[in-house]
């Protein structure tokens, strides 16, 4: 089985943003998605209203995930995946919190917001492969937050530990940061980042609205060793003053020859 896998951040509909404001911005991040057509889509800071967006204007895709509020509103880390190529077996969201089928649970060292990983389990409806796809959005102030998050992450997929997965988002780290040295020496499942730009002439993944100051790379697709990664871009499409997000997507090709649990 071949696929495409792309993580954005969309950034949230800011009143504050002016001209890169979702409004001026819609149109073009439905023709990028369009014109890039991934098979699974997973994406962060998915306001209601942008979902109800997506799901109008991207009508081939099937989006799962709740918001990250008690309410099960706010922010949404929806993954999409397209309905003619997939079927759904299993979707939830829980939280990086205490209690993480909570909704609204709080992590012990974030002060701010509470913070979720959506799951899916797809079957390929061709070849009958089973695999879970986590996205997730760690928290944006303490390296301590993001690390435990990342420790509940792990966690879940202890339970799917016999499936090949991807883990998309955006950590809030950087490469050679804490939170990826613990993520790279208590990974129970050996991910692999498919989302390396070492060798890219631009090595960031997000810019803040192009502000030199702001430039790092946080956005990563990470997969099990059953899943051999084809090729990995970001996108840096501009059209005049207009960004696609104050974050690049990433996009993946990617195979996967294991059948794990055919039926």
């Amino acid at each position: 089985m071949d696929a495409r896998i792309m993580t954005f951040n969309i950034r949230y509909d800011n009143p504050y943003d002016g001209a890169n404001c979702w409004k001026r911005r819609r149109d073009f991040v439905f023709e990028m998605l369009n014109a890039q057509s991934p098979d699974i889509l997973c994406l962060q800071e998915v306001l209601p209203h942008v979902k109800q967006d997506l799901e109008e204007s991207l009508p081939a895709y099937n989006f799962c995930g709740c918001g990250r509020s008690k309410e099960l509103q706010d922010e949404y880390n929806p993954i999409g995946y397209r309905r003619e190529r997939f079927d759904l077996l299993f979707t939830q969201t829980f939280w990086l919190g205490c209690e993480p089928q909570t909704p609204g649970s709080m992590n012990p060292y974030s002060v701010d917001l509470p913070r979720i990983c959506t799951q899916v389990i797809l079957r390929d409806k061709k070849e009958g492969i089973i695999f879970s796809v986590y996205n997730t959005h760690l928290d944006h102030m303490s390296v301590q937050a993001r690390i435990w998050g990342m420790a509940v992450i792990f966690a879940q997929m202890q339970k799917y530990k016999d499936l090949p997965s991807l883990v998309t988002g955006d950590f809030n780290a950087s490469p050679d940061g804490e939170e990826l040295t613990y993520f790279n020496t208590y990974n129970p499942l050996s991910l692999v980042d498919f989302s390396d730009t070492s060798s890219f002439p631009i090595t960031y993944t997000y810019h803040d609205f192009t502000d030199p100051k702001s430039n790092c790379k946080i956005d990563y697709i990470f997969a099990t060793s059953d899943i051999e990664k084809v090729d990995y871009k970001t996108i840096r499409d501009t059209r005049d003053d207009l960004e696609l997000s104050d974050h690049y997507p990433g996009i993946c090709n990617f195979i996967l020859a294991k059948a794990s649990f055919n039926s």
